[in-house]
């Protein structure tokens, strides 16, 4: 059957280690501990433990007081912002893509597409370098704000900005393109996942074997005995194997260009 909550979670990977068969000398805490490390990992590296979205944001007073916008934890990286939206942009058919497509119509419905399309690509270019996506942002998600290199109402610092108009105003909406942490206690299926079943397995047997390797030479009931050392060897065999396979083949690959 499907694993459709934490606790299942849980018991699957000990029944992996061969619970009920064989007892997991790991205490309940030190097994949620360890399922807590393999998600924050797959959250962090695999393509599906996060997901892009757009978030939009309007600005208030406190953030133009604080100069910063406080951001949700839940997100883990901001791309970039869209430009701030609002009644003092130059938008819709008075912009400048928009008059361009217009005048370049009657060439388009005669097949002459080459000329508009290098058009539009290097004005992507622009955009790119010095519009939205050249706008400088910084985020750090352990401190949750989002701040935003731009004049801010007010924000005036020596006289630097004394000539020039603010670039954001109360009221204005933007729009983060950000990365957002999959939470498998919302997404269940997310307890599916191959690569996490097996990854937080090995995470519960490595702290298997490292509480065994504190009992050398105590015996189990029936004289038998676990080799501590062999169970911790093997786990970090597979946590290996696991972390170079989510590296090739699940994370996804650095952006060359950073706004």
């Amino acid at each position: 059957m499907p694993i459709a909550s934490r606790a299942e979670f849980k018991e699957y990977c000990l029944r992996r280690l061969g619970k009920p068969v064989i007892e997991i000398n790991v205490a309940d805490d030190q097994v949620e501990d360890r399922i807590d490390e393999a998600i924050q990992k797959w959250q962090e590296y695999h393509f599906d433990g996060s997901e892009r979205c757009y978030v939009r944001h309007e600005i208030t007073q406190d953030d133009i007081d604080n100069t910063s916008i406080a951001v949700n934890d839940k997100y883990i990286g901001i791309e970039r912002i869209l430009p701030p939206l609002s009644h003092r942009n130059i938008s819709g058919m008075f912009s400048f893509k928009y008059q361009y497509m217009m005048n370049e119509m009657p060439h388009l419905t005669k097949g002459n597409m080459a000329n508009f399309h290098m058009t539009m690509e290097n004005l992507d270019l622009i955009d790119e370098t010095f519009g939205s996506r050249g706008q400088n942002i910084r985020f750090n998600r352990h401190t949750d704000k989002l701040y935003l290199d731009l004049v801010w109402p007010s924000s005036d610092i020596n006289g630097l900005n004394a000539n020039r108009s603010p670039d954001i105003f109360l009221g204005d909406y933007i729009v983060m393109v950000a990365f957002k942490q999959l939470d498998p206690s919302e997404n269940v299926d997310a307890f599916e996942d191959m690569w996490l079943k097996k990854y937080a397995t090995e995470l519960v047997r490595y702290q298997w074997g490292s509480n065994l390797t504190k009992l050398v030479g105590v015996q189990l009931p029936g004289g038998v005995s676990l080799n501590g050392d062999a169970i911790l060897a093997e786990a970090k065999e597979n946590i290996g194997l696991l972390e170079e396979q989510m590296s090739l083949n699940y994370e996804l690959p650095m952006d060359f260009f950073v706004a």
